[in-house]
């Protein structure tokens, strides 16, 4: 397996005729996403089903009440609850599955606001989470996504608080322990099927180290340039790889030039083609005028749920302007909802939210400053790539120690194995269903 680094020119991306028109539709409407998906975010908090203190789940003839929680800030109950509806749960590694026999099956994972309903995944305003042994899920889970999803099943009422299951004969008491055998649940769904080391395609990992050439990136106390780093990081990764069996790394640059935002996705996309494959940008954060704040975190492309989110959003798609007024007209109005809805169904937004939180669990065990966890944003430079997609702050250039660690070629070298012990952890489960890539993810 060679690194190599991709020619900084304007390309066509690859794909079917639907993902080309989709790429298009998302650069142009770039900038009405930003503006309105925190807006769609910020209605569903608003929604009764968020504020609700307790819950009711019936088949028209039994009913049972639940008291909701809100431990984290919003309502959620334990799963354990939903054993009233027929529900099984159990854990397989890090990810829950949830199985109504016969019938359905959730997939989530603790902290990571998707939920995979049968072959759809969907994005939540909250996420489920463990409290102590316990799995906590938001009741969004209950009003909006089973009813939505799986409306033979389920009916929601948001003004009497309550869910009615439409098929009786499902109620039952089914809810299994946390730590019930991994290897009776996966019987339930047929013996695996062992593939040659050959039938398995090359997986693909392209880095981008961020800025370049015009663009320096943010700057520190000492006038480090986030766009020296974030090359030296990339390709510290790159050698991290070199040697793995069915892997091809590539580079978007790998030279101090500057390449468009928009094309980075697109040449992403056209170099995976058909295979399986991650994009990872690299960068180095900032916050002017606050030298304490410290850490790492790691984005994938949704709404900025935060101010901070926002800001740095804000902060890495700054170098549009150096572009010139390329991309600078938005989507007309019409298009926008359709954009939204594309965006949902993809599924490469639940996978790039994996792929950040293992990237957050492998990096704290080197990294001295504070994890701070997985975030979301509207970001330019990943909005092209049609595979999972994660953007890496890997500390902030304005605090003057973490300054001085973004400097160290020992750290970059540790930096990059944990990131690469990552993507490699993140393809034994990525994409599902493909023989010899790691057990079915899903």
């Amino acid at each position: 397996m060679t690194a190599r680094a991709c020619a900084p020119a304007r390309v066509a991306p690859g794909g079917s005729r639907r993902r080309s028109g989709l790429r298009s539709r998302l650069s142009a409407g770039f900038r009405h996403l930003a503006v309105a998906l925190p807006l769609l975010a910020a209605l569903l908090h608003a929604a009764p089903a968020a504020a609700q203190e307790s819950l009711t789940l019936s088949d028209g003839a039994r009913a049972v009440r639940i008291e909701l929680d809100r431990p984290r800030g919003y309502a959620a109950l334990p799963a354990r609850e939903l054993g009233v509806l027929g529900w099984r749960f159990r854990q397989d590694d890090d990810r829950w599955i949830g199985r109504l026999p016969g019938v359905a099956e959730m997939r989530f994972e603790a902290g990571v606001p998707f939920v995979g309903v049968g072959e759809a995944w969907v994005q939540l305003v909250d996420a489920p989470f463990l409290l102590g042994d316990e799995l906590y899920l938001p009741v969004q889970l209950l009003m909006d996504v089973l009813p939505d999803r799986l409306p033979e099943i389920y009916a929601s009422d948001p003004g009497a608080r309550s869910l009615e299951l439409l098929q009786p004969e499902l109620w039952g008491t089914g809810f299994s322990a946390p730590d019930a055998p991994v290897a009776d649940a996966r019987r339930e769904a047929g013996p695996e099927v062992e593939a040659s080391p050959a039938e398995a395609p090359t997986r693909v990992v392209i880095l981008d180290p961020g800025h370049g050439g015009d663009d320096p990136g943010t700057l520190g106390l000492s006038r480090t340039r986030e766009k020296d780093i974030a090359l030296s990081i990339a390709l510290a990764i790159a050698e991290e790889l070199e040697g793995t069996p069915g892997l091809e790394v590539h580079l978007i640059r790998d030279t101090d030039v500057l390449v468009p935002l928009w094309e980075r996705g697109q040449i992403a996309t056209r170099i995976k083609g058909d295979r399986p494959g991650v994009f990872l940008s690299i960068h180095a954060n900032s916050v002017p005028g606050m030298r304490d704040v410290r850490g790492f975190e790691t984005y994938f492309l949704s709404e900025a749920r935060t101010e901070h989110e926002a800001r740095v959003a804000a902060l890495e798609n700054a170098a549009m302007e150096l572009e010139g007024p390329a991309g600078a007209e938005g989507a007309p109005s019409e298009e926008l909802g359709e954009i939204l809805s594309e965006l949902r169904n993809l599924d490469h937004q639940h996978w790039s939210s994996d792929l950040a939180a293992r990237i957050q669990s492998e990096v704290m065990t080197v990294h001295p400053g504070r994890d701070r966890g997985v975030k979301q944003g509207p970001l330019a430079v990943l909005t092209n790539a049609l595979m999972p997609s994660v953007l890496i702050e890997a500390g902030f250039i304005s605090n003057p120690e973490e300054e001085r660690l973004l400097r160290d070629p020992v750290f970059h070298r540790d930096f990059a194995r944990e990131v690469a012990e990552a993507v490699l952890a993140f393809f034994e489960r990525y994409p599902p269903g493909v023989p010899g890539l790691g057990a079915t993810g899903g």
